[in-house]
């Protein structure tokens, strides 16, 4: 809630997902907490439409000036709290939270009675579960509040919320157990901004609680709503193209031909990651694993930076590098660039000056390489946002 000012943002024509929602300690910024989003993202999606036809939109949570203060180490609950929609994929026999997902809810044709299914089968798995701390009965019971308010204002409410929660915001306790959970709740001054993100970052091995294997594959089903499998594999080509490597167009359409025949052998309605990264190495990679590394960093998970107006607000610090990125003409690149300076020059001694600040700063832009030739007048720095 402390962000819904930065909600009608969202729908600047200068606003690119990846990005995510920066709330910070006013007085302490290095206090923060980071909520991203990418296009296909259903709150994302939720905004922009709420935005273009003119409906009310909050955010739902306990707000995070009670979350930065007094802030407990989370212990590690339970398999099923974790994780519930990988306690459900295991329940069915599969050892892939994400391949569960994907043949059930991404391939679906018919989406009729999934969210019922979701509500019937996250009831079921927290029955006789209490909840796993104070922090999120807290949540839970902010959420309640905020449905309620809306609710007195309009005849229809749409609700987003992560699965798990979804049967504590159907079946609610009443308003005073709430408000007692909320009661007394310490505050901390806080500011909201829209910054930039990466897909990488959006990865679950980036180390994001809520991250998924493959952002760039989410991606790609979200944008190509039909002839999946041939406009994926188009896309190894291409990028197989661009490192140098061959990748005839005779290869793309027998791996389209594989990827289809080991979908129909497992009894699958399409193509899915798997059967497309299997197809690949067999026909496009020509088994190699150096290549099947490539299109796995640079297509399944990517490297796209997304980006956010010049007027949303910004930390001071992000802000005073961004207005001297752009008078040392450096461009923000989420992949490794390699760049010279020759000292010698006004502008190149401005950029070493930055670089060896933000170094001091702990702000690892900027990582010094090894100069090539003699000369003292000679720095190599490797730049990855």
């Amino acid at each position: 809630p402390d962000a819904d000012d930065m909600i009608p943002m969202a729908a600047h024509a200068e606003m690119s997902p990846p990005i995510a929602l920066l709330i910070y300690a006013t007085d302490s910024p290095a206090k923060a907490s980071f909520y991203p989003f990418e296009t296909y993202s259903p709150e994302w999606q939720a905004m922009r439409w709420a935005l273009k036809h003119g409906r009310e939109t909050k955010f739902m949570d306990l707000a995070i000036t009670h979350q930065l203060q007094g802030r407990e180490p989370r212990e590690h609950g339970d398999e099923v709290s974790d994780d519930p929609l990988g306690a459900l994929a295991v329940a069915a026999g599969y050892e892939d939270r994400e391949l569960w997902w994907e043949l059930h809810v991404e391939q679906r044709k018919d989406p009729q009675g999934m969210f019922d299914g979701i509500l019937e089968a996250m009831t079921a798995l927290r029955e006789n579960r209490p909840v796993r701390d104070q922090r999120e009965a807290q949540r839970e019971a902010a959420m309640r509040k905020i449905i309620r308010a809306a609710e007195k204002k309009h005849q229809n409410v749409a609700v987003i919320c992560g699965a798990w929660h979804a049967p504590a915001l159907v079946e609610r306790p009443s308003i005073k157990e709430d408000d007692a959970l909320l009661k007394g709740l310490p505050k901390t001054k806080v500011t909201a901004t829209w910054v930039p993100w990466t897909r990488a970052r959006l990865a679950a091995h980036s180390g994001y609680g809520a991250g998924v294997r493959s952002p760039g594959w989410y991606a790609h089903l979200w944008d190509a709503r039909d002839r999946i499998a041939e406009r994926w594999l188009t896309k190894v080509a291409q990028l197989l193209r661009k490192n140098g490597l061959d990748a005839p167009p005779a290869s793309v359409i027998e791996a389209v031909r594989l990827a289809e025949a080991l979908a129909a052998l497992r009894d699958r309605a399409m193509p899915g990651l798997e059967e497309l990264e299997e197809a690949t190495h067999a026909v496009m990679s020509a088994g190699q694993s150096a290549r099947m590394a490539v299109i796995r960093d640079e297509l399944e998970v990517g490297q796209h930076l997304g980006s956010v107006p010049a007027d949303a607000p910004m930390v001071p610090l992000a802000k005073d590098l961004a207005a001297q990125q752009k008078t040392l003409r450096l461009k923000v690149s989420p992949e490794p660039k390699a760049l010279d300076l020759d000292l010698r020059q006004e502008n190149d001694r401005e950029r070493s000056r930055l670089f060896h600040r933000l170094r001091l700063l702990d702000i690892g832009w900027a990582e010094a390489g090894e100069a090539r030739g003699l000369g003292t007048f000679k720095e190599a720095w490797i730049l990855e946002w």
